[in-house]
């Protein structure tokens, strides 16, 4: 079922009867199942770890409580991540900074210096790759978000992929086609008329990846040109690591990361981010500390000693055999010997052959 759906009957039977409260109940749960993770995964990249997950909580209450269709924002796990990047920035202005991340808090403080904030107290982030996804259809939006950016369990805002996993690479490749296209659309509607936007196809060329020569006038006008150079840098990653290009360009923040762990799409993962990686480093201090160090040092020690190889006299009940040599009275005749130095070779039995050196 579509997450509008859900919403509509969320909405619907909120106040209504105690079953129509139930089904309104289901609805949220399952909202709450599909998008949850994602929300939370984002808000230990804006928060301590101890108010993740207050975070995230929040900005799903906020989106639930908002009026209206929010579909105009599709996919709507995208406009519940921005909620919870708004809600972080919300803390920061109300002084609540000990409960973010130094990440968060660095680029707030850069951002909030370099540029105007909007009303949701949110720094103003209209990038080309951003805008390009807002004017794509609702469906291509979502196609986009839910195969490419965060691929999970559900796709196209919410519909299943009808069991059907082998269509999913299509439907990621038209899409992706279909921004590419789009994105050329909103660079050439922002340059205007002039040579930049006589230069929209070669650009487009340029950036696919299959080995079309570049055109040497395109490379003259990019070396001077910043508009062009950040078009044909945004175009390359989009080819080449589609997820964190998109990521990076659709979230305000923290979307490389978002991404990194979860798809690994070349991107090495920053160490100590993950929670695994996180509690390993817990665990490892704990270690160092003086009162787990000297039993720590013994048991070590011990499993060594047993770890070694043992000689076997020390396991023998019964005296150990002697190492010297044998003596010549019990040595084994030789099978084969060699007749002593100065003796002549017996001769040969007849109807043997004897060798010419012999006679």
């Amino acid at each position: 079922m579509p997450d509008a759906v859900l919403l509509s009957v969320r909405r619907a039977s909120a106040a209504g009867t105690a079953a129509r409260q139930g089904h309104a109940r289901a609805a949220t749960a399952e909202l709450r199942r599909r998008h949850f993770p994602a929300m939370l995964a984002y808000a230990r990249l804006c928060a301590d770890q101890t108010f993740a997950r207050v975070l995230a909580a929040e900005a799903l209450e906020q989106a639930l409580l908002e009026p209206g269709v929010p579909f105009q924002r599709a996919p709507w796990q995208h406009h519940l991540l921005t909620l919870v990047h708004r809600t972080a920035v919300e803390w920061a202005r109300a002084g609540h900074t000990d409960r973010l991340s130094c990440g968060l808090l660095s680029w707030l403080a850069a951002h909030h210096a370099l540029g105007p904030v909007s009303g949701g107290g949110v720094p103003e982030h209209d990038g080309a790759l951003l805008a390009a996804f807002r004017r794509l259809p609702e469906t291509t939006r979502a196609a986009v978000w839910h195969t490419v950016v965060l691929p999970g369990d559900t796709v196209c805002g919410g519909r299943p992929s009808g069991g059907r996993q082998a269509s999913v690479p299509v439907l990621r490749d038209r899409a992706l086609e279909d921004f590419r296209r789009t994105y050329l659309d909103v660079f050439a509607d922002r340059v205007g008329d002039g040579p930049c936007r006589l230069l929209v196809p070669l650009i487009d060329l340029a950036t696919r990846g299959d080995g079309t020569p570049h055109s040497c006038d395109l490379e003259e006008h990019i070396a001077h040109c910043p508009d062009c150079c950040r078009a044909r840098r945004d175009l390359l990653a989009l080819t080449e690591h589609p997820a964190r290009t998109l990521a990076d360009g659709l979230l305000p923040w923290g979307g490389t990361t978002l991404v990194s762990p979860e798809r690994g799409d070349g991107a090495p993962v920053p160490p100590g981010t993950t929670p695994a990686a996180r509690r390993i480093s817990t665990f490892a201090r704990k270690l160092t500390t003086p009162d787990v160090l000297a039993p720590a040092g013994l048991l070590i020690v011990i499993l060594l000693i047993r770890a070694l190889p043992m000689p076997a006299t020390l396991y023998s009940t019964t005296d150990p055999a002697p190492t010297h040599p044998p003596s010549s009275a019990t040595a084994a005749p030789n099978p084969d010997p060699l007749p002593p130095a100065g003796t002549s070779t017996p001769p040969a039995t007849p109807g043997t052959p004897v060798h010419p050196s012999a006679r």
